[in-house]
């Protein structure tokens, strides 16, 4: 059961059942800071 947010509830207030699916994961276009330095070996973006 999950407690959605108002705007996506049947009934706010009230656990819905829920199922858990598999997301494929897809790389991005555009690398963020964070890829960009782990391609660079650093640990951080700074």
């Amino acid at each position: 059961m999950v407690e959605l947010p108002e705007p996506y509830a049947e009934c706010p207030g009230q656990p819905v059942h829920a199922e858990v699916c598999a997301v494929p994961f897809r790389a991005s276009v555009t690398p963020s800071a964070r890829e960009r330095a782990v391609g660079r070996g650093c640990d951080s973006a700074d």
